[in-house]
């Protein structure tokens, strides 16, 4: 079975959109900037702009400028960055990485993270990827469980998706030892880790508490 993207159109008039550069947004809230949107659908719905084919998944879409990045997955074989174009979805490139075998449920799970000229994305096996925009080759590539070996693969893949933090990426290994680990982003090489916290499916979020940053 798979699955098609849809773009709709919510405001015709607009001739540009407010970058949604990862998970749940620019600030990992789910809330947009965007303003002169639509207040109600016209009665035969939004016009449908363009739809794209792709595998079965779960994971959400990074809008950045005229890009539209995506995770996909072809079942028991390997991961895929797509780069489509926000206004046609016509594939401008394509990233893929070999990775067998499937946990529960197929398909891709991660929202791609979006940096300057950087693309963070994490696999349904716990592999991190940084890419490099402009030539479409990883600067870096490290699996948590290599890293990490207290690291198991949750039962339902790794759900999660990176966090930019200036110079870090965080990500969640949730093993035995290690919880929550940063690294730099430019290298993929650890910097910071912390103890245990349990097993979840959850993406690290930044937040201030008490005037300090927590993550």
């Amino acid at each position: 079975m798979k699955l098609a993207l849809v773009l709709i159109s919510f405001n015709l008039l607009a001739p540009a959109w407010a970058d949604w550069p990862q998970f749940q947004g620019p600030l990992r809230t789910g809330v947009s900037p965007e303003t002169g949107l639509l207040r109600s659908f016209p009665e035969d719905g939004p016009r449908l702009l363009w739809e794209t084919e792709l595998q079965q998944g779960f994971g959400g879409c990074a809008v950045v400028g005229e890009d539209v990045f995506l995770v996909d997955r072809v079942m028991q074989e390997k991961d895929i960055l797509l780069c489509l174009a926000a206004r046609s979805g016509r594939e401008k490139w394509r990233y893929e990485s070999p990775s067998a075998g499937e946990p529960s449920f197929p398909g891709s799970r991660s929202v791609p993270t979006v940096v300057g000229d950087s693309v963070y994305f994490i696999g349904s096996f716990g592999r991190v990827h940084c890419v490099d925009r402009k030539s479409q080759r990883p600067r870096w590539s490290v699996k948590m469980s290599d890293r990490y070996p207290d690291a198991k693969t949750p039962k339902w893949g790794y759900a999660q998706c990176a966090l930019v933090v200036e110079d870090i990426v965080f990500v969640t290994p949730f093993g035995s030892e290690t919880g929550v680990a940063g690294w730099d982003r430019k290298t993929g090489k650890e910097v910071w880790k912390s103890g245990p916290v349990g097993d979840s499916h959850a993406s690290p979020t930044l937040l201030e508490i008490g005037g300090q940053s927590h993550v």
